[in-house]
């Protein structure tokens, strides 16, 4: 029996983030000034989402504080927007969390966000040089009670035993970029907080955790345009292209 279709409306959380390669690698001891100053400056522009700088000996992360989308005064929730790994910067977006925040309002290609936060970032350590960019969208669809294992198998008993967890990857390669796919499949949880103050954890069902990684194949300084040329590769792929694909092992 084939399962449901998926579709955008299936969408428990989506966020898209880019993360780019340096050389050298950003010290985080030898700059420490220099983003400083980038986070106050891009606190100045953009105060949604550089709220909080959270900063040690070894951590660099800069969190937004979102609200859902049209709601005046609402909760915020907190998340995440950039990270400076050893690898280099990683910027990432909540397009929806789960409920009750929901639709975030932000742009769910937010190529734009992403390019002015990275030129910012080169003015604060304007010797390093990008070697790789890539777009990663992060997505997670509900599938009810039902896992959707037959993505990965026809069957789900083997062994004399129930198939109760599944992961795969998937890598394609064109004559610039590389197309990762990554899927796993899930349990949707659902926290409530309780009165008294404890937290109780209930599993919804299951779901399907995707993760769409496009990026340059060749690694060399990029230009603006090679940067701009992966990320429209990566835009081009969502949603139709990766809702085809999904929906190639649902078919009866």
């Amino acid at each position: 029996m084939p399962q449901a279709r998926f579709s955008t409306s299936d969408l428990q959380y989506h966020e898209v983030a880019f993360g780019v390669d340096t050389y050298p690698p950003v010290e985080l001891g030898d700059n420490q000034v220099r983003l400083n100053m980038f986070y106050e400056e891009g606190r100045n522009r953009w105060p949604t989402r550089f709220h909080r700088l959270s900063t040690s000996e070894g951590e660099f992360t800069i969190s937004g504080a979102f609200r859902r989308a049209g709601v005046q005064g609402g909760p915020k929730s907190e998340f995440p927007t950039f990270q400076l790994t050893k690898r280099g910067p990683f910027f990432s977006l909540p397009i929806q969390l789960p409920e009750p925040l929901g639709m975030t309002g932000v742009d769910e290609n937010p190529i734009g966000d992403f390019q002015k936060v990275r030129s910012l970032f080169a003015s604060a350590v304007p010797d390093v040089k990008f070697m790789r960019v890539g777009m990663v969208r992060k997505l997670l669809f509900a599938t009810g009670k039902a896992p959707c294992f037959n993505l990965f198998t026809k069957k789900s008993e083997r062994f004399n035993a129930r198939l109760t967890g599944g992961s795969t990857k998937f890598l394609y390669r064109d004559g610039t970029c590389n197309i990762n796919v990554h899927l796993d499949v899930v349990d949707v949880l659902k926290q409530t907080q309780l009165a008294i103050g404890a937290t109780v954890t209930d599993s919804t069902g299951y779901g399907l955790q995707v993760i769409l990684d496009v990026n340059n194949a060749e690694l060399k300084p990029l230009s603006d345009d090679d940067i701009e040329m992966v990320l429209t590769r990566a835009c081009g792929l969502w949603p139709d292209a990766l809702l085809s694909f999904l929906n190639e092992g649902n078919e009866p």
